[in-house]
């Protein structure tokens, strides 16, 4: 079986499942520009008392409210909460979100609804892959090499399918993974052990033969529930310690063995 270095430790796994955004790549920027495009659609279609309401429900603020630990600058000079739901939700959630908003200013929910889906569809739309994908430095090179030295990788990521699939064919790793799982593919989204389970069962493996790696706690909290063999925090908003067992500053630091 390979082994992998992570900080002090040495972990004996066959496969490594890895989230997606501010992980493999800068989600900050990706979800900030993600934003724009969307808020750009409910605004001509709702006016700015829906887009305020939303922008609240999303996390999103032009200042980042006190204390500002979890607040992260974006591009267009907006601030997101890494704790928010623009971080963290699926996709029905950001749907049902945005529907609050349109109910709240006056539509019926049913038409709200069908409304958010065609506005959130119609900017995701607008948006090229290269425009907002950014992969860190290393990724590519690492997830290749990871490969290479016999484990099975997988992505478990919030986003959806269909962008995740894209993005990741676009920084050149989508054929050096066995899987990737979106909240659509299962019944429960993070922090939830199903989406981490529906990996190992289409790799091939067990849970404690796995690393789950992510920079989220919902990460942390999915990969214990799941009985990962290790769970591996990145980067600096991974929440409660007792959800890892190494916190990295990135993941270029894992070092196969």
């Amino acid at each position: 079986m390979p082994r992998i270095g992570a900080g002090p430790e040495v972990f004996d796994v066959a496969a490594i499942i890895f989230d997606k955004d501010n992980t493999l790549l800068d989600g900050v920027a990706f979800l900030g520009r993600l934003f724009q495009a969307r808020e750009k659609q409910v605004y001509r279609w709702a006016g700015p008392e829906v887009v305020s309401l939303w922008r609240k429900l999303s996390g999103v603020a032009d200042e980042p409210p006190r204390p500002q630990d979890r607040w992260v600058p974006a591009p267009g000079k907006i601030w997101l909460d890494r704790r928010g739901s623009l971080f963290e939700a699926a996709g029905h959630e950001e749907v049902t979100l945005l529907a609050g908003a349109l109910a709240a200013g006056g539509r019926p929910w049913a038409d709200a609804r069908a409304e958010a889906q065609a506005l959130l569809k119609a900017a995701d739309e607008d948006l090229s892959v290269p425009d907002i994908t950014w992969p860190f430095p290393g990724v590519p090179e690492l997830l290749k090499d990871l490969k290479k030295r016999g484990f099975k990788l997988a992505v478990a990521t919030a986003d959806g399918l269909r962008r995740s699939r894209q993005q990741l064919a676009y920084m050149g790793v989508l054929e050096d993974l066995v899987t990737v799982v979106t909240p659509e593919r299962v019944k429960r989204p993070k922090p939830f052990p199903d989406m981490v389970e529906l990996a190992c069962e289409e790799m091939g493996l067990l849970a404690e033969q796995t690393l789950m790696v992510g920079d989220s706690p919902v990460d942390g909290e999915m990969g214990k529930a799941a009985g990962c063999r290790a769970t591996i925090g990145i980067g600096s908003s991974t929440g409660d310690p007792s959800l890892w067992d190494v916190i990295l500053p990135a993941v270029t630091e894992l070092r196969p063995l």
